[in-house]
């Protein structure tokens, strides 16, 4: 774009204060440099994080609990000071394999080739056991599952079976949850359930996390601030090309996006095209910790909350706890049961809920 148009592209992100584990910043700049395009950044706050939470919902209007939602909504405000269509990223990931569950799911076979007394009583406890680091126990827990649907199942839970089980009110558990969710993961592998399993995981996740949370996150954000994000890796005939990729083009050995990232080779250099992917990521989990764990709480556990309705009070009291210590990360489940809460209120009100 900056080669053929004969005015200067402007550029936008978004950063986060002490959020040096998942800023882009520097990044940005760099990149921005070297394509000589007029460059603009916002940075956000713990307090304007959770300035934003309850108008972040409103708009959204439903549930969703993906924490990038309030950063796509800040960068859009800056944006709209701007001009009034941009462009977005969105898109790149799942045709080309960038998220790191697609390497888990490239190579699980070797894990799931592994004796199973080795896995089960040996891997799994010494993972399960670990502080934190909630991906690997997920990835550990859904990798040696043979059923395809199944795996992707557990892949994309936030909450695990006995999380579930400890958290709901007796009668307040959705019947069925689980196997509908299989249902719908089944409907969208037909027509690709006898190809390579990563290519089947990359085809479920347009259609259902990319289409269900992160388009709909964007264009209710970029909306709200009355600017059209457009998304030109979705363009229909690039997507039936990208999606025709066997796996071997998408992961090669461990470098994810291999052809998209052989490509783009002509236009940048090696140190930003081979950078750690760092995703849309915002630093909740230490707000959770600290600036914000009280407000979690407060929220959640409040005297005319929802969520008390729905779920038990220690349960969530539990997950508090754990997250602050350091113990666990929670930070997903509790930033679904925040996002729940403030939909709640907002669209449902305090009444106890119908069956």
């Amino acid at each position: 774009m900056s080669r053929y148009t004969d005015r200067q592209v402007r550029t936008f992100t978004v950063g986060f204060q002490d959020g040096d584990d998942v800023n882009e910043l520097e990044e940005a700049r760099r990149t921005a440099a070297l394509l000589g395009t007029a460059h603009e950044e916002v940075l956000l706050g713990s307090l304007d994080y959770q300035r934003l939470l309850e108008k972040i919902a409103w708009h959204l209007d439903e549930p969703i609990a993906t924490t990038s939602a309030l950063a796509m909504y800040s960068v859009c405000q800056l944006a709209r000071q701007h001009v009034t269509v941009v462009l977005t990223g969105q898109g790149a990931d799942e045709p080309f394999a960038g998220y790191p569950r697609y390497l888990g799911e490239r190579y699980g076979a070797r894990y799931r080739g592994l004796p199973t007394g080795a896995r089960e009583n040996v891997l799994r406890p010494l993972v399960e056991a670990l502080p934190r680091c909630e991906r690997v126990k997920r990835a550990v827990r859904s990798l040696g599952t043979e059923d395809v649907t199944e795996r992707f199942a557990q892949v994309y839970a936030v909450f695990s079976e006995p999380m579930k089980a400890a958290l709901w009110r007796p009668g307040m558990a959705p019947r069925h949850g689980a196997l509908r969710m299989r249902k719908v993961i089944d409907y969208w592998r037909r027509g690709v359930e006898n190809r390579d399993p990563l290519v089947q995981m990359t085809y479920v996740d347009a259609r259902l996390s990319l289409s269900d949370d992160l388009l709909t996150y964007g264009d209710k954000m970029s909306m709200a601030t009355s600017i059209e994000a457009r998304v030109p890796f979705l363009d229909v005939e690039f997507m039936r090309a990208a999606e025709a990729l066997p796996a071997s083009l998408r992961i090669r050995r461990t470098t994810q996006k291999y052809i998209h990232k052989r490509v783009i080779a002509k236009w940048l250099p090696r140190e930003i095209i081979g950078r750690r992917k760092r995703g849309f990521e915002t630093p909740v989990d230490r707000w959770f910790r600290s600036e914000l764990s009280g407000y979690v709480q407060q929220t959640l556990l409040a005297p005319d909350a929802a969520c008390p309705i729905y779920f038990r009070p220690a349960a969530i009291e539990a997950l508090i706890g754990e997250h602050i210590s350091g113990r666990q990360d929670h930070r997903r489940q509790l930033f679904s049961l925040l996002m729940f809460e403030l939909w709640h209120r907002q669209f449902i009100g305090a009444a106890a809920p119908q069956r």
